[in-house]
Formats: structure tokens, sequence, C-alpha cells
């Protein structure tokens, strides 16, 4: 006997929110819910980026991207950021010319704009999908609206934790990595658990922020 396939939770309409009675238009934005009329609607997924809308046709809320008549606002608001992007690229190759860089920052702009640039060659892979080839593109998209509904507990402990080990690494003793990295002599010791917080070293600030 064949065990039945169980979809991922985010496949299913049950894992949105029910549309709110007596409003057929709607947005969240952040974690705030709210109506609107088409237009305002369209307006907002031009400039904005709501995670969740609602109109007639759906009993839930649901990804922008799966509503036919707001893919023309999305294209648009992809082509501002196209404009941004080419703006900011421009004005750092400039600022790399001059030689106003020292030697970490030109490394560090190459890893932030090669993520953006991902980031803009998905969403444009998205939207220039033909409609018969639409609907099955989906699912990306309604991951990311209920991976957005999740609770970020994990990812914020970690994020203290990080930070909390940044601040014990510049007011230590020796400062720098010696005070919560694995430093041999410390570990023989009896501090053993620097074996786990040397994951959480960081070199300096512009380490910790990236």
């Amino acid at each position: 006997m064949e065990t039945p396939v169980v979809p991922p939770p985010w496949e299913g309409l049950a894992v949105y929110p029910v549309r709110p009675e007596g409003i057929e238009y709607g947005l969240v934005e952040g974690r705030r819910a709210r109506g609107c009329s088409p237009e305002e609607l369209l307006e907002r997924c031009r400039r904005g980026d709501p995670s969740l809308v609602w109109t007639p046709e759906w009993p839930t809320l649901v990804p922008p991207d799966e509503v036919p008549f707001l893919r023309g606002a999305r294209r648009a608001r992809l082509a501002r950021q196209w404009a941004g992007f080419a703006a900011v690229a421009g004005g750092l190759l400039v600022l790399l010319a001059s030689g106003g860089a020292g030697p970490m920052l030109p490394a560090l702009l190459v890893i932030v704009l090669a993520g953006w640039a991902a980031d803009l060659f998905r969403s444009h892979r998205r939207l220039s999908r033909s409609e018969a080839d639409y609907a099955g593109a989906v699912s990306a998209a309604r991951f990311g609206a209920w991976l957005g509904l999740q609770s970020p507990a994990v990812t914020l402990c970690l994020g203290a934790v990080i930070v909390l080990l940044f601040v014990a690494q510049v007011a230590g003793a020796g400062g720098g990595a010696l005070a919560a990295g694995l430093v041999k002599g410390a570990v023989r010791g009896g501090e053993v658990w620097r074996l786990l917080s040397v994951a959480f070293v960081h070199g300096g600030p512009i380490h910790l922020f990236f």
C-alpha cells in the first residue's frame, strides 16, 4: 500500500487568514490588514510590497503574485527596483574608481549587489511567465507568504546570542576574538564553552552587520 503524499502546508489556502467579511479588496502590510479600493490596491502593489492581499475571487488572503490583475503593477514595481539597483551600482563604481573605498569594502559591496541582483532576477523570471504557465509557478510565492506568517522565535534568539557574544568580545579580557573565540589554552584550562561560542564570533562591526 502506497503512503499518501502530504503536500507542504503552504500549498493549501487554509494556511492564510480568511478574507474579512464585507470588504472586497484589501492588503496586509507588516502585520496590519486593512481594506482598500481596487485602485489603491494596484497602487500599493506598484509602489510597495504587501505580503498578502484579498479580492472577491479568493476566499482567503493570498500572495499578490497570485492575483492576475495585479501582475502589471508588480512588473512596474520591479522596473523601479531595477532602476534603483542601476543607480546604486553606478554610484558605487564611481566611488571605487575614485579610490575612496577601503580594502574590504569592494568585496562586501560585490556580495550585497550580487544578492540584490539575484533577488531581482527571480522576481523578473516569475513575472515574465506566460498566463498558461503562471498557475503552476505560484508555489514559491505561497511559500514566501506562509513563511512571513510564522514566528521567527529561533532566528531572534540566535540573533540575540550573536550580539551578546560580540559585546563579550569587545568588553572581555583581551578583547576581540580572544574573549569568546577558540583559544586552545583556555579550552584545556576548562573553558569548554568556547567550542560553541567560536561559531558566533565576529571579527568586527562590519563582519557582524553582514
